[in-house]
């Protein structure tokens, strides 16, 4: 009996054996139902919170573009004063070094890829009248951002435009920068660095506002049939402000500039210039949303670009603003332009 029992055993134990089918356990209907129902019920919560922070960020973001307008519009009537009240803020090695390190190679790579970004915006050669702004998605190296392509002629010669261009920047630049860090030095005539505080208007945040760190790296390229300034730019978020908002991401704007004589029809070069810009933005929303979205990309065409367009009209009347008070002070006081 023994040996039988053992042979029996064995067998089982074969891997030659047949499998042993066991009873199956059906669970009850409504068992099933109703672990059915409370994962629906979960899920439905965690896509009701997804939106919810979609929407307040989206709310908040918002918010502040509202009020840059606002912002732009004082900036324009104060004309070149403003300018020249900008605050320059000193530089500190441990946290700007870093960025701006990153920040050139970017700039180096972007004016490696001007002719793309120019074809894609619309800007052909001989385009000399444009004003474009869209959402673009898709992106897989940048994601999804804001482009302004732009391409106006003004009555002034390059050399002015290329130096007012040159001087604007320097009012914002970083001090002490050569002195402080050997590692880096000064761009001179080249290359510029951007360090200033922008106050964002949030009374949802604050009542005084949000003060922005912009920090950028600016290049200017001198070829002998155009000049080209290619920019990067980035806008850190305060402290106390990602203590509320843990998961914003920094504000980034990459910009491309050629400046051009306008010939006539005679060949000769007149006191005409036209400018011809791309700049692409992205808004300091949280990581974790996705930007294509519908309610982000309805918030980046109908907030967004309206917004940061009128931002930009007021760098370009800014500019000008720049030009004609150097033109006025040279007639004055009969000498050359300061700028």
């Amino acid at each position: 009996m023994k040996k039988y029992e053992m042979a029996v055993d064995n067998k089982l134990n074969s891997p030659f054996a047949a499998p042993v089918k066991r009873q199956r356990v059906y669970r009850p209907d409504d068992e099933i139902q109703a672990d059915v129902e409370d994962l629906k019920k979960r899920l439905g919560a965690a896509q009701k919170r997804e939106k919810s922070q979609t929407k307040t960020y989206i709310n908040h973001l918002d918010s502040m573009l509202q009020a840059c307008p606002k912002q732009t519009e004082w900036d324009v009537t104060s004309g070149f004063m403003n300018l020249s009240n900008y605050t320059q803020l000193e530089y500190e090695p441990s946290t700007d070094a870093p960025l701006y390190q990153l920040m050139e190679k970017r700039v180096d790579d972007q004016f490696d890829h001007l002719s793309h970004v120019f074809k894609a915006a619309g800007l052909e050669e001989n385009e000399t009248d444009l004003c474009d702004a869209r959402v673009v998605t898709g992106d897989d190296h940048q994601g999804t951002f804001v482009r302004f392509a732009r391409a106006k002629v003004v009555p002034f010669a390059l050399d002015a435009v290329n130096r007012a261009m040159w001087n604007v920047a320097k009012k914002s630049s970083v001090l002490n920068m050569g002195t402080a860090d050997p590692a880096i030095k000064e761009g001179g005539d080249s290359v510029m660095y951007v360090k200033r505080e922008c106050l964002l208007q949030d009374n949802a945040f604050c009542t005084a506002g949000i003060s922005v760190l912009i920090r950028g790296v600016c290049r200017r390229f001198v070829e002998p049939h155009r000049i080209v300034f290619v920019w990067e730019g980035t806008g850190d978020w305060p402290k106390d402000y990602l203590q509320s908002h843990p998961s914003s991401v920094p504000i980034r704007e990459r910009g491309y500039c050629v400046i051009q004589n306008v010939h006539s029809k005679t060949g000769l070069a007149a006191s005409l210039t036209v400018i011809k810009t791309v700049v692409c933005m992205t808004p300091g929303l949280s990581a974790a949303i996705d930007m294509n979205e519908p309610e982000c990309l309805e918030m980046l065409s109908n907030v967004v670009i309206p917004s940061y367009h009128k931002i930009l009209e007021a760098r370009e009347q800014m500019l000008e603003n720049f030009i004609l008070d150097e033109m006025v002070y040279s007639k004055m006081h009969g000498s050359a332009p300061r700028i």
